[in-house]
């Protein structure tokens, strides 16, 4: 039986009463970044409560100083890139560039990772707070090139390259594991890293040779990718998709299975725990659950229930795991196909109670105009933001605060619901496939993008097939 935890990121957005005790979180990722006044002063107390609380190592925030200064020579080898893809009719695969645009983007990877390496190394600053988990060691050169759009088919490396990375983590680890009091050092995640199944099932067989029991990998890189897949590799085995598939889906979906057979081949059972570095989109984390099973403790953390909460996002955890626009919302609403806003997470109801719908005034709305509901029509003087005031845009509103602690909150209860649902169902993997199974095909059904969908359902079906139910 798997447990599942979302971890709220503690900065001064969240550290607030009025967020923290309905939601009683049990655990916080801290970024160095964030832990300074009133978020350090508070981490002992939540020490003591017995609170998991993970300090993120934050190298997040130097991929873009690595990057920066190989931006165009990565944007001007990506459009020879495009070019042979309209060549080809379909995107690049393993084989399809020539020699010399391989050696041309070897030749920059090579300098990313080199510099990959010196910001990593000089920025070492000891933690100014007493954490009870860590996440450690971390090579940024795969978060870089990911960044810069690179894939591994445009290189003239083969695997060894990254199985040298992840070699190069876990060897710092245990040095590092060997300094750290005993108990942090039990809760010591490095980070690994891979940009395909190969790649991750190397990456896992790596950190299980090493007999490091619990893992981090960041998700923020892959998910944040824009472009699309018409094929996947997994052990050998090339699929082609009819449409162009979202890779940030697809690579994330596959990387989690890679690492998973890499690990657990070489040790015979999977990581003891195992951290999602910046993963929160909620289907995913269902998707997630299933490749992951069996592994005792899964933890994920991301800051996009607070990134949403501020641009007008709602999370849903009944009949799917969605994210929906507020303005979507506001239109099902205003032409009658929800009936009210009945969430029943503390946050919204104590709004709401405050600040009540006027659901006459929204149905008046529609009646008149006869059209969906766009962002602008919830500016804060217009007739659907007084009527759905959480809603409301948030651009200089008057009750902006309010309204932001309470899409936060409720984001961070939507996404407790889901660990709940999942941790239930995963006594046995029968019961968490069956779950999972419906959530999937009424995400079938809501799914604004059908591609996205499939990438879903292609994800739910590699990772049900051939377990022992």
């Amino acid at each position: 039986m798997s447990s599942y935890s979302f971890l709220l990121n503690l900065r001064s957005e969240t550290l607030n009463p009025k967020i923290l005790k309905p939601l009683s979180p049990k655990g916080f990722l801290v970024s160095p970044k964030y832990a300074t006044g009133r978020v350090r002063e508070n981490i002992e107390e939540f020490n003591n409560s017995g609170a998991m609380i993970l300090a993120d190592n934050g190298n997040f925030s130097f991929i873009d100083d690595i990057t920066t200064n190989f931006d165009a020579r990565s944007d001007a080898f990506i459009d020879k890139v495009v070019k042979e893809e309209k060549r080809l009719g379909h995107k690049v695969r393993p084989g399809d560039l020539s020699d010399s645009l391989l050696n041309e983007c070897t030749s920059l990877a090579l300098e990313v990772q080199k510099t990959a390496n010196k910001i990593s190394l000089a920025n070492k600053d000891p933690l100014e707070f007493t954490p009870s988990h860590l996440i450690g060691a971390e090579d940024l050169t795969v978060a870089a090139l990911l960044k810069l759009n690179i894939e591994p088919h445009y290189l003239n490396l083969d695997r060894n390259f990254f199985k040298n990375l992840n070699t190069g983590v876990t060897s710092q680890a245990m040095r590092h594991m060997e300094k750290l009091p005993a108990e942090l050092s039990k809760n010591y995640y490095p980070v690994a890293s891979a940009m395909s199944y190969d790649t991750a099932y190397d990456a896992g067989e790596v950190f299980a040779k090493a007999g490091i029991p619990k893992v981090a990998m960041g998700f923020g890189a892959y998910l944040s990718d824009r472009r699309v897949t018409d094929y996947v590799d997994i052990a050998g085995i090339r699929t082609e998709f009819q449409d162009r598939l979202p890779n940030s889906y697809i690579r994330s979906g596959i990387i989690a299975k890679g690492f998973w057979d890499g690990y657990t081949s070489f040790l015979g059972k999977p990581p003891e725990a195992f951290h999602f570095l910046g993963l929160g989109v909620p289907i995913m984390l269902g998707i997630m659950s299933l490749f992951t099973w069996e592994t005792p403790t899964i933890t994920f953390d991301a800051t996009s229930p607070i990134k949403d909460a501020f641009s007008g996002t709602m999370y849903i955890s009944h009949p799917s795991f969605l994210k929906v626009k507020n303005y979507r919302l506001s239109t099902k609403l205003a032409n009658g196909f929800i009936e009210k806003w009945d969430c029943p997470c503390p946050f919204c109801q104590d709004f709401i109670k405050k600040y009540p719908f006027d659901y006459d005034k929204g149905t008046a709305w529609f009646q008149e105009n006869q059209r969906e509901v766009k962002d602008d029509d919830l500016e804060e003087e217009s007739p659907l933001a007084k009527a759905y005031p959480l809603f409301a845009k948030l651009d200089n509103h008057s009750m902006g605060k309010e309204i932001r602690l309470a899409r936060i909150g409720h984001n961070h209860w939507m996404l407790n619901e889901m660990m709940e649902e999942l941790s239930s169902h995963s006594i046995d993997f029968s019961g968490l496939k069956k779950y999972m199974g419906k959530i999937v095909e009424n995400y079938q059904k809501t799914a604004l993008s059908a591609n996205y969908a499939q990438a879903i359902q292609f994800l739910y079906q590699i990772a049900t097939t051939n377990e022992n139910d």
